[in-house]
């Protein structure tokens, strides 16, 4: 089981190295935060994990990230492919054979990915989104280390404002054991790291995540604890 104290001691363990990698990437909004990203890779560095998978690439933050921290590189799935000729140009030219780009649905293509690579693999769900992205841990949570969903936030968007995040509430009666990147300790530890994230669109990084933002971890079948 993952605990706000393990998550942070393994951080903590290995930022020093991850971190200056992660530092030099230029952020792009729209995807997972730098803190994010730093708890994600660090995670995946405690438990040997060789290969990130992920679904949903958009302006290809996290993409960038994860090629150039993970051994074996970076799978990413997104349906819109086509839509992000700049981004996926930049990534093969910066990367190389380090990141795989496919054209599809996530909800169809990770799953088999993961059956596919199934072992020291970590995935990172950041479209699909609410319950479809559930539906898409529940087929692969034993064939992986671990599986993050973006965007389970206390509170979503609606027309009139903002309301209780349903899927976060789902997530937590579905996996009681899954661990937040919202919890107090995390973001007092981390959450300066996003400055760069909100500085000059939002008046702070709480206002850009009140109805955003947050990973959602789930331990797989390959957790060592």
């Amino acid at each position: 089981m993952l605990t706000v104290a393990k998550l942070i001691e393994c951080v903590e363990r290995h930022r020093a190295t991850i971190w200056p990698v992660l530092d030099k990437i230029e952020y792009r909004p729209s995807g997972i935060l730098p803190s994010e990203a730093l708890i994600f890779c660090c995670l995946a560095q405690s438990q040997c994990v060789e290969e990130a998978i992920e679904s949903g690439r958009r302006f290809g933050y996290s993409t960038d990230c994860f090629a150039s921290v993970f051994p074996l590189g970076v799978v990413s799935v997104d349906s819109q492919s086509e839509s992000h000729g700049d981004t996926d140009a930049r990534l093969k030219k910066r990367h190389g054979s380090g990141v795989m780009l496919i054209k599809d649905d996530g909800a169809i293509r990770i799953p088999q990915l993961a059956a596919c690579h199934a072992g020291h693999i970590a995935v990172l769900l950041d479209g699909p989104k609410g319950p479809a992205a559930l539906d898409v841990v529940d087929k692969i949570i034993d064939k992986v280390v671990f599986a993050a969903i973006h965007d389970l936030s206390q509170r979503c968007e609606t027309p009139g404002g903002s309301q209780p995040n349903a899927s976060r509430a789902m997530a937590r009666r579905l996996y009681p054991d899954v661990l937040f990147t919202d919890a107090p300790e995390i973001t007092e530890a981390y959450g300066h790291l996003d400055e760069r994230a909100w500085k000059g669109t939002y008046g702070s990084r709480s206002e850009l995540t009140a109805c955003g933002s947050t990973l959602g971890i789930f331990c797989g079948g390959h957790w060592r604890s």
